[in-house]
């Protein structure tokens, strides 16, 4: 699935937690955290930590991958729809 910022991130996290039927409270004793921490990624994955972010997937069974996104549009314009600073 592409995700193209933290609340579609956030979004997939609850998505994929519910389908498993996993509690927020169970998924964070298995990774160590409270069940505060997974109820906020679920809210907004974007004030989270990277590598907190890849406990909880990996909990999740789910995976992150990165790969280039295709240079060439068709119309010579390259398509960015990234608009965050770091």
């Amino acid at each position: 699935m592409k995700l193209n910022n933290s609340k579609e991130l956030a979004d997939y996290i609850k998505m994929q937690r519910k389908k498993l039927q996993r509690t927020q409270t169970d998924v964070a004793q298995h990774v160590g955290l409270k069940q505060k921490t997974i109820s906020a990624i679920e809210n907004s994955a974007g004030t989270s930590r990277i590598d907190t972010l890849f406990k909880v997937a990996n909990e999740l069974g789910l995976s992150v991958e990165l790969k280039p996104k295709q240079e060439n549009t068709g119309d010579g314009a390259q398509n960015s729809s990234w608009d965050q600073e770091w």
